[in-house]
């Protein structure tokens, strides 16, 4: 499978049919929608959803949004926008898109073998990519930093983006920055900058 396809077309957005409790000015069945979305985006998740949870309640009523956080293992929490809309459906937008470690490392190491690492001719492995986190939620304009490790023990590091057209995409290599985290100025584990 594909970095595109687990990381990216999968969860872009959700139309899905829920359990309305009745008319207008009745509250919608969230423990529906809790659960669906916890099927939904748990089904090709690499790291498990540990929990999903809406507000307490919400009147239906067409056009009005909420939102429903989706929290991973590890505690990284994904924001999803819903909407209501006719006939008891609603309509699931993410804000960002969950990216996962298990995609970004082995397409970055790719990746850069491809282009080759400063000193290192194209084509010549780059050892390996590490990534801090398990997963990531990057939003529009967003990047994740990882750490190349070369054959020869040299560092540096990988900034990856990601697009709901191309999937991940390579932005940069820089040499490492000494810090404790080891991911230069990323903003942490889980956290996208």
């Amino acid at each position: 499978m594909t970095a595109k396809r687990r990381s990216g077309t999968r969860c872009a957005v959700a139309l899905m049919a829920v359990a309305l409790s009745g008319c207008a000015d009745r509250r919608i069945d969230l423990r529906n929608i809790e659960g669906a979305m916890r099927d939904r985006y748990g089904r090709d998740a690499a790291v498990p959803i540990e929990a999903v949870t809406c507000p307490e309640w919400v009147r239906t009523r067409k056009d009005d949004t909420f939102e429903c956080q989706v929290r991973f293992q590890g505690g990284v929490t994904w924001t999803v926008a819903v909407t209501q809309l006719e006939e008891g459906n609603t309509q699931w937008v993410p804000r960002g898109q969950a990216v996962f470690a298990e995609d970004i490392e082995p397409w970055a190491a790719k990746a850069l073998t491809a282009r080759g690492q400063p000193g290192q001719a194209p084509g010549q492995a780059p050892g390996e990519v590490r990534c801090d986190a398990r997963v990531y939620v990057i939003e529009p304009g967003q990047h994740v930093t990882c750490a190349a490790v070369g054959a020869d023990g040299s560092t540096s590091e990988v900034r990856v983006g990601f697009d709901q057209v191309e999937g991940l995409r390579l932005l940069e290599q820089a040499p490492a920055q000494a810090s404790p985290s080891g991911t230069g100025q990323d903003a942490g584990p889980g956290a996208a900058r």
